[in-house]
């Protein structure tokens, strides 16, 4: 008999505590499509569609409109499959490609990671053991837990910075290219050198917000702050930078389509890539991404939206999946977050395998 499967879709927001902003704008909210699937057994999977207005390429409308067409064919194709792939993780994995036909990026994060949760919760397996079978992810489960990174805002950067520092995280990461100046940014760097040294490491994200005729002056003085990387400095169409005097990364360049390749002229200075499944269309797209990834011996870290729990709780998934990182990952803590940071498995500035129960 086939598995039946329910889906029922709600719409959620919140205020953020404080506005997280880039280079480009600010947001004061989030709002986020919840997406609950059970089956006739009463076991639940979640998944979480929340395009960021002004950087994700979709909008909740259109993620919701996918999701909704979706499930008129789908649900009864993936009740049958789901019946079967505890033995057939290659079957299971070829059906979650095809939902790349899904034109919102969003819906099939969010429909993977709902249907891949469902699976785990019939197993009573942790979500990242079945990803891990699923796409047949080899090397060793982290076992002292993942760094991870953790954002300040220039406002008050040098009391975020001693609160992260304190709470075990030794990555942070501040955006430049905002609206405070970059005259006010090299200040709070040099402030927070001056105060807690080379403590930490730190990176840099300018959101695709340094011009053309300053990025080179920029990036130089930026260089004397011992910078890890600096994420896409240069505004779209801009010509790339012969000799950047940082090692750079790609995040928003990442969604131009085509497959990145030994000589692609993105790759000129890079030294890593940021994958944010919600953006970059799912997870087995940023699967790929990753394994090219590896292929061109580029370090990843991956990253979010600000997605709320359900969402993030499938990003933390695959980071545990995918097993020690050569660098933090982009997963701390955020202000679109309801819920204490140990119930994630996030404590000691790293991400674990086991959530524990917040003191």
């Amino acid at each position: 008999m086939t598995l039946a499967l329910a889906l029922a879709l709600a719409r959620k927001r919140r205020d953020l505590a404080r506005p997280v902003e880039n280079s480009q704008r600010a947001w004061a909210d989030r709002e986020w499509l919840t997406l609950s699937l059970r089956d006739d057994q009463g076991h639940l999977g979640l998944g979480e569609a929340a395009p960021l207005p002004g950087y994700s390429d979709d909008t909740l409308d259109q993620a919701e409109h996918a999701v909704s067409e979706w499930a008129k064919t789908g649900l009864a194709s993936w009740g049958a499959l789901l019946d079967h792939a505890a033995a057939e993780p290659r079957r299971l994995r070829a059906s979650l490609a095809t939902l790349s036909s899904l034109r919102a990026s969003s819906a099939r994060f969010a429909l993977e990671t709902a249907l891949l949760d469902l699976l785990a919760q019939r197993r009573e397996e942790p979500l990242y053991r079945l990803m891990r079978r699923v796409w047949d992810l080899s090397g060793s489960e982290p076992a002292s837990g993942l760094p991870l990174a953790q954002l300040i805002s220039h406002e008050n950067a040098e009391a975020e910075a001693a609160s992260a520092l304190e709470r075990g995280f030794t990555t942070l990461k501040l955006k430049v290219g905002t609206r405070v100046g970059f005259a006010a940014e090299l200040a709070t760097l040099s402030r927070l050198r001056a105060r807690f040294g080379n403590s930490f490491a730190l990176r840099l994200d300018a959101n695709q917000g340094f011009a053309q005729d300053v990025a080179q002056t920029y990036l130089e003085k930026l260089a004397a702050f011992a910078i890890e990387f600096v994420e896409e400095p240069l505004e779209p169409g801009a010509r790339r930078l012969e000799n950047p005097p940082l090692p750079l990364a790609l995040d928003e360049s990442l969604r131009q389509g085509s497959k990145l390749e030994a000589n692609d002229p993105r790759l000129h200075g890079v030294r890593a890539l940021i994958l944010k499944p919600s953006v970059l269309g799912g997870l087995s797209a940023t699967l790929e991404l990753w394994e090219r990834a590896r292929q061109l011996e580029l370090a990843w870290v991956l990253s979010h939206t600000f997605e709320s729990a359900v969402g993030f709780r499938a990003l933390a998934a695959l980071a545990l999946a995918l097993g020690p990182a050569p660098l933090a990952h982009g997963l701390a803590p955020h202000a679109a977050l309801a819920c204490e940071p140990e119930s994630l498995g996030i404590y000691a500035g790293k991400l674990w395998t086991q959530a524990r129960e917040a003191p």
